[in-house]
């Protein structure tokens, strides 16, 4: 298991709009967890995301 600092995009609340004007984004740090696949079976429900984005800029 690898543990690494990172950042995530804040989902907002759009109500029942199907769009809406760019207010900015929202960005919450958090700590990224990657358990190899080979390691997951058992654990019971639970988010799974292969692929991991990397940023466009280093802020």
């Amino acid at each position: 298991m690898i543990t690494a600092n990172g950042r995530r995009r804040m989902a907002k609340d759009w109500g029942e709009a199907l769009y809406k004007r760019d207010a900015g984004e929202e960005i919450e740090a958090l700590t990224l967890t990657f358990i190899p696949y080979f390691a997951w079976a058992n654990r019971g429900a639970g988010e799974m995301q292969v692929w991991v984005r990397e940023a466009a800029e280093r802020r």
